[in-house]
């Protein structure tokens, strides 16, 4: 078993048990599973391709609970790709008859040396992204300080923002609730920074309070209600995105109506009123908000009390959108629970399986 192991891949049938195609020339199937880099958590949708030398490329998706086949391999020294999202994985194998690739090797790497997504965080007050992305096994990512927790940190939020070059080597972005930014987002130069590491090809991923990047930056792709969140808010959110929940479902990870539980709303939280048909709604719910027109804010003191414009429905909790060659995510509520446990929350992994979409 250790010589199989070695090899990376266990063979059965016609390849003679030892991933070597044993004098059969019939094509063979290789079954494998798609892991995030903790080795634990599954994958769906993400591509494999096979790559026989002399070949044709064989290619197929992982079903939601991260499981693929492909078919018609021929025997031989393989090459297999695997990529979701930012991250990507590269090995080689010896096929022979029904071949099973080992979770190891269907691992994605942790880190950037690795194959793994460049990330840049910017710390927050009020929320931890990077507890998520270290509950998947994401390591080697950078940290920039805008507050919040200690951490330790390459540079400042400013550092980060204020740099089209150091913005270009990241694929992921992600700003933390309760950020110091270091930066105007009035400032036309920096919101075009921002608008030009997106459509060449980066992900920008804010949370909660941080709408405000997305209103300067973008303001044509999200619609906001005039008010905020109140405070304490708890919602039975749906799903609508079907990828998304299919691999939610897979996870266990929704209640038996098929929703989830969401609590992680800062007190004024940014309330989205709607998206045009180019942003995807990923996550939606039931919520109470404050709004207010613009007649009431003329006859009313600047920070009118919250029970004048209370307002209730179904509103977008987590959105994305293309643009140009990248894309922008934007969740109402936090990343992070911010909790001692050791295992993810429900919305926690939920916030990571869309990290890998991008």
């Amino acid at each position: 078993m250790q010589a199989l192991l070695a090899l990376g891949l266990i063979g059965c049938g016609g390849g003679g048990g030892n991933g070597d195609s044993g004098g059969n020339s019939e094509p063979g199937t290789v079954r494998g599973r798609v892991y995030a880099p903790d080795g634990r958590t599954p994958l769906g949708h993400a591509s494999i391709e096979a790559t026989p030398e002399g070949g044709t490329v064989v290619r197929t998706t992982s079903a939601p609970d991260g499981t693929f086949q492909l078919s018609e391999v021929p025997n031989g020294k393989t090459t297999f790709r695997i990529t979701k999202g930012s991250w990507k994985k590269t090995l080689v194998a010896n096929i022979g008859g029904k071949s099973e690739l080992t979770s190891e090797q269907t691992r994605l790497p942790s880190s950037p040396r690795q194959g793994g997504a460049k990330i840049a965080v910017v710390t927050g007050e009020f929320d931890r992204v990077q507890a998520v992305l270290r509950g998947f096994g994401i390591e080697g990512f950078d940290v920039y300080d805008g507050g919040g927790p200690g951490e330790a940190t390459v540079g400042s939020a400013a550092d980060l923002l204020s740099s089209a070059g150091r913005m270009a080597g990241y694929d992921l972005i992600f700003v933390n609730c309760g950020a110091d930014l270091g930066v105007n987002l009035e400032n036309e130069a920096v919101r075009a920074r921002l608008r030009d590491y997106v459509t060449g090809g980066g992900t920008l991923f804010t949370t909660d309070l941080e709408s405000r990047i997305v209103r300067s930056a973008f303001p044509e792709d999200v619609a906001w209600v005039n008010g905020g969140g109140d405070d304490n808010v708890v919602t039975v959110a749906g799903v609508p995105d079907p990828a998304l929940r299919t691999e939610m479902a897979a996870l266990e990870l929704l209640e038996a109506s098929g929703r989830i539980t969401i609590r992680g709303f800062t007190s004024g939280w940014s309330v989205i009123d709607a998206v045009p048909t180019t942003t995807q709604v990923l996550v939606q719910g039931p919520v109470s908000y404050y709004e207010f027109s613009e007649a009431l804010l003329r006859h009313q003191p600047l920070d009118p009390p919250k029970t004048r414009g209370q307002r209730s429905g179904v509103r977008p909790l987590a959105v994305a959108f293309p643009k140009g060659e990248g894309s922008v995510v934007y969740l109402s509520f936090h990343a992070s629970d911010e909790s001692d446990a050791s295992d993810l929350s429900n919305v926690e992994s939920m916030v990571g399986l869309v990290v890998f979409r991008f």
